[in-house]
């Protein structure tokens, strides 16, 4: 006899977590449980090499969905305790790809130029990019500066949410998790995130901004 033949639950909690999207949807409570179970139920069967009743994969199902339910639930934690955040509209979102044998010189030349901007820019070096998060109003600084080297397709109408944490959770685990999935389950789109020790930036769209800042606003309310 097996003994090491997984049982029914088991082969239903190993398959369910496996699938981000099933578990995006059970958490969010729209998915149809029978459905689902018809749909893994030759998978189970094969797992557990047992003729597992339909009913018996269901109940199994909506007991994980209870615990992911709850895990989904923002955690009562000090995520975002004292957090200090600020929102500005009319941001200008722009990625140039230059020569490796030019990144670092390109890099330098873009940090001397944001000394003539009306609002210091964000510049972050990337893998084989760099991003330039800067006011809309310095546009025209960076399009003349940048036209002949780089074909620019900003996007326009953005914001940025900046999040300064403070100190007693700067270490905590899991922030930016607590961020996103909080804003993913709220239906924000994040255009970009930066993700600092002390600090998270994040891009949106305008139109997100004011409710995204509302969310975050109330979830650190209840940090308090």
């Amino acid at each position: 006899m097996n003994t090491d033949k997984p049982t029914i639950s088991q082969a239903v909690g190993d398959v369910l977590t496996r699938d981000n999207a099933v578990n995006q949807h059970l958490r969010m409570g729209i998915i149809n449980y029978h459905a689902l179970a018809t749909r893994i139920k030759p998978t189970i069967d094969r797992i557990t090499e047992r003729d597992v009743n339909i009913s018996t994969i269901v109940v199994i199902i909506k007991r994980f969905a209870d615990v992911r339910s709850k895990l989904g639930l923002p955690p009562k934690i000090p995520a975002l305790k004292d957090a200090k955040m600020t929102l500005t509209s009319g941001v200008i979102d722009i990625t140039i790809t230059p020569k490796k044998a030019n990144f670092i010189n390109e890099l330098k030349r873009l940090v001397e130029l944001s000394a003539k901007f009306e609002e210091h820019p964000h510049i972050f070096p990337l893998v084989n990019s760099i991003k330039i998060i800067a006011d809309a109003n310095d546009y025209g600084k960076l399009k003349a500066a940048l036209r002949n080297q780089y074909a620019l397709k900003p996007r326009m109408n953005t914001a940025k949410l900046t999040i300064q944490l403070s100190e007693e959770v700067e270490k905590s685990p899991g922030i930016a998790a607590y961020i996103t999935d909080l804003l993913y389950r709220n239906g924000i789109s994040i255009l970009n995130l930066f993700l600092g020790y002390e600090e998270i930036i994040l891009i949106l769209d305008e139109s997100d901004a004011p409710r995204t800042y509302s969310i975050l606003k109330e979830a650190t309310n209840e940090a308090q």
